[in-house]
């Protein structure tokens, strides 16, 4: 993970390498089935590499 000051109250945060996102995980394997069906695909794979870039912005208390 990478996290670098962007300014005053700008963070930026970046993964340097692949988040694996599995179905299992967030215990939707079940979901699986229906959706190669409607795709109409033999196969769909229960997880995913993915990369995130996420920015942060301080807010002043005040604006919550």
């Amino acid at each position: 993970m990478l996290v670098t000051r962007q300014g005053e109250g700008l963070v930026q945060v970046a993964t340097l390498e692949p988040v694996l996102l599995k179905l299992l995980d967030f215990d939707l394997e079940e979901k699986l089935k229906p959706l190669k069906e409607m795709a109409n695909i033999p196969s769909i794979t229960p997880e995913v590499p993915v990369f995130a870039v996420l920015n942060f912005r301080e807010v002043p208390p005040e604006q919550f």
